[in-house]
C-alpha cells in the first residue's frame, strides 16, 4: 500500500506483475489518505507525506505492517525502514525496536546491509 503519489508506484506495479510472495500475488494499492487504509503487509510513506508519520504510526499501531519511509529522521521516529542518502548513495536505516514492537522479524542479511538505529 502506498499513501499518496509516488514515482515508485509504477515500478512497484511492474515488479508485482512478475513476482509473488510464495504462491500469492502481490497487489499494490494507492490510497490518498489514511481514511482509505486497510490492513496490509507493507505501507510506503513517500517523503511528501512524511508529516503524517504520527498518524500513520497510530493507525498501524501494533499490527504486523512493515512501514517504509524515505525522509531523513523518520527511522528514529518509528519507521521500520527509512531510505536515506549517505555520501551521495542510497542507503537504508533499520529501526530494530520498531520491528520488535510490531512483531516483525528481520533477517540477519538485511540487518548487515542496514544503518542500524
Amino acid at each position: 500500500m502506498v499513501l499518496g503519489d509516488s514515482p515508485l508506484i509504477d515500478e512497484l506495479n511492474k515488479m508485482a506483475q512478475v513476482k509473488k510472495v510464495g504462491d500469492r500475488p502481490i497487489k499494490v494499492t494507492k490510497i490518498s489518505n489514511l481514511a482509505g487504509f486497510k490492513k496490509c503487509n507493507i505501507l510506503f510513506l513517500p517523503s511528501r507525506k512524511s508529516g503524517e508519520l504520527p498518524d500513520v504510526l497510530a493507525k498501524i499501531a501494533n499490527q504486523p505492517t512493515l512501514l517504509i519511509t524515505e525522509d531523513p529522521g523518520l527511522g528514529v521516529k518509528g519507521s521500520n525502514i527509512n531510505f536515506v542518502l549517505k555520501d551521495g548513495k542510497l542507503a537504508f536505516e533499520l529501526n530494530q525496536s520498531s520491528f520488535n514492537k510490531q512483531g516483525l522479524k528481520v533477517s540477519n542479511e538485511l540487518t548487515r546491509l542496514a544503518i542500524l538505529i
